[in-house]
Parts: structure tokens; C-alpha cells; sequence
């Protein structure tokens, strides 16, 4: 039935929602302190953007939190959308992606 309505499945509802809240706290456009650090690449790598963050070590329970699961998935977009210059052309490209 969802895929006939062409409707996301509640799942892809959650990661975009995840994506966007990092990207706002990423780009300052919410009142929240980033507690990740970024890598650095000067150009991207075949699995990471130049905008990848380190995730640091943690159990099983704090690795699936909001920033290490959410920077794990923010690593691997494509450089042309986490540089997305407005808030509806990320969702747009990773709605896309």
C-alpha cells in the first residue's frame, strides 16, 4: 500500500527528520551545541563527505543516540548534500538520496 501511494515508510520519516535536525545543528539554525568534532578531509573519500564527523567509541546503549547513529548516517551523504545551501535543498537531496 505504501509503495502504490508512493508514501516514505515511517522508518526513512525518522532518519530525515534525524538528517535535518543535524544539519540544522550542524549549520547553527537551532540553539544547540554540536558535542561532535569534524574530521577534516580537505576532499571527500569514497565513504566519507569533507564534512564527516568523528564518532568517538561507546557501548552498544550511547551508540545508538542521537548524534553518534545520526553523524554515522551524515558521513556517508554526498558531499553535494550536506553542503546544501538551505534548509529545504538538504531535505529535497535527502529525500532524493
Amino acid at each position: 500500500m505504501l509503495s502504490s501511494l508512493e508514501w516514505q515508510t515511517l522508518k526513512e520519516q525518522r532518519r530525515i527528520a534525524r538528517l535535518t535536525m543535524f544539519y540544522k545543528i550542524h549549520n547553527n539554525l537551532v540553539a544547540t551545541l554540536m558535542p561532535l568534532h569534524v574530521r577534516g578531509h580537505t576532499s571527500p573519500t569514497p565513504t566519507e563527505n569533507t564534512l564527516a564527523y568523528v564518532i568517538p567509541y561507546s557501548t552498544d546503549y550511547l551508540r545508538q543516540s542521537f548524534f553518534p547513529r545520526t553523524a554515522k548516517e551524515w558521513n556517508k551523504l554526498p558531499q553535494s548534500v550536506v553542503q546544501a545551501s538551505t534548509l529545504d535543498a538538504f531535505q529535497c537531496a535527502t529525500i532524493c538520496a
